[in-house]
């Protein structure tokens, strides 16, 4: 199991798309025979947003594959079948890391970082939602802050 994932987590971490898709499925038909989270697929998340928290990382220009990989790991976790008393394993400091990433110079990795604070809402309740909202308000702001500048 272990070469498997580390063969998905590769795929998951490509710069082309199509890997990425790839990656993503063989996940998920992994997650769907297991009864609980591979431990292998919990370490890679601890480890890969551990990473994406680093500002340096997240600066680095040809990164952006990394940050997305990550994301799109985290989110098929977080949409997987496993039952809802499940420990998928999940980083506690995963949201704070899609906090930091709504802000990347990738819309593909700010779009992915929503749509996983959207699963943990779902997944976990209002809590997560009322603990981020502040921020995703403020980052929203300046976003649109800095767009009406540019014209």
């Amino acid at each position: 199991m272990s070469s498997c994932i580390s063969e998905i987590l590769s795929l998951l971490l490509s710069r082309a798309k199509l890997d990425r898709d790839r990656g993503r499925e063989r996940l998920e038909d992994i997650l769907k025979r297991e009864e609980r989270m591979p431990v292998e697929v919990k370490e890679a998340m601890r480890v890969m947003t551990a990473e994406n928290m680093d500002r340096s990382a997240k600066e680095e220009e040809d990164g952006w594959e990394r940050r997305l990989g990550c994301l799109l790991l985290c989110q098929t976790v977080l949409t997987s079948s496993l039952p809802s008393n499940c420990d998928l394993g999940l980083p506690p400091d995963l949201p704070l890391c899609c906090l930091t990433l709504l802000s990347d110079r990738e819309a593909r990795v700010r779009s992915a970082s929503g749509q996983v604070l959207g699963h943990l809402c779902s997944r976990r309740g209002p809590d997560v939602y009322e603990a981020v909202r502040d921020s995703i308000f403020e980052a929203v702001k300046v976003r649109i802050n800095s767009q009406s500048q540019v014209s």
